[in-house]
C-alpha cells in the first residue's frame, strides 16, 4: 500500500517545480501541486471532432497550417466561463474554440513571454490532452480530409485581448484574440459571458 504523500509535502513540491520553473524563465501557473498544466503539449491526432476541405469563414488561415478564431476573423471575442480546476487556480476562465489542422503539416502555438503565466491552451479529443503554458505543438497529423478540427480553448487569469505566435516552418505570425474581453476592433463576448 502506497503511503499518500502530506500536505506539507506537496506544498514544498510545488514551491520547488515554481522555483525550479522561474530559473527556467518558465511560468508557474499554479500555486498547488499543478500536474495538469506543463510548459509544453502536444496535439494527440486521434479522433478529430470534424473534418472539413477548407476551414469555415470565421477562423483565420495562419502559415497554411492551422485555423483559430482571431480578432481578424469574428466581430466578437470569444465567450469565457469561470472555472475551478485546483491543479491552476491562477487560470480561473475558460474559452471554448476549435483548433483547425491541415493534414501533414507541423505548427507551433506559442504564448509570448509577456502573456506567460496569464494564459493556457489546450486542444484535442483524447483523455490525455495537455494543457501548455507556453508552447502548444501541432505534428503533422493524417487525414483523408485537407482540414480536422479539435475542440480545445484557453485558459486566462483573466478576460483579455490575448497575443500568441504561431510558428509554421520557422516563420512567426503573431495573432490577436479576443477572449471575455474584445481586442480593439471587436465587440464584447456574446452574453452570458463570465469575466
Amino acid at each position: 500500500m502506497s503511503e499518500q504523500p502530506s500536505a506539507s509535502r506537496v506544498v514544498l513540491r510545488a514551491i520547488v517545480a515554481c522555483l525550479a520553473a522561474s530559473l527556467a524563465s518558465l511560468p508557474c501557473v499554479a500555486k498547488g501541486a499543478a500536474e495538469s498544466a506543463a510548459p509544453s503539449a502536444v496535439l494527440d491526432c486521434r479522433d478529430p471532432i470534424g473534418a472539413a476541405e477548407t476551414p469555415p469563414s470565421d477562423v483565420t488561415v495562419i502559415g497554411g497550417a492551422l485555423a483559430l478564431r482571431t480578432r481578424r476573423s469574428t466581430r466578437r471575442a470569444l465567450q469565457t466561463t469561470a472555472t475551478s480546476d485546483p491543479s491552476m487556480p491562477v487560470l480561473r476562465f475558460f474559452a471554448k474554440t476549435p483548433l483547425f489542422v491541415r493534414s501533414a503539416t507541423a505548427a507551433q502555438i506559442i504564448v509570448p513571454r509577456k502573456q506567460m503565466g496569464r494564459v493556457a491552451m489546450t486542444w484535442g479529443n483524447s483523455d490525455h490532452d495537455g494543457i501548455a503554458t507556453h508552447v502548444f505543438a501541432v505534428e503533422p497529423c493524417r487525414s483523408a480530409s485537407k482540414w480536422i478540427v479539435f475542440p480545445g480553448g484557453y485558459f486566462l487569469t483573466r478576460p483579455a485581448c490575448i497575443d500568441l505566435i504561431v510558428r509554421v516552418a520557422g516563420d512567426d505570425t503573431r495573432v490577436r484574440i479576443g477572449v471575455g474581453a474584445p481586442c480593439p476592433g471587436q465587440q464584447p463576448p456574446p452574453e452570458p459571458s463570465d469575466s
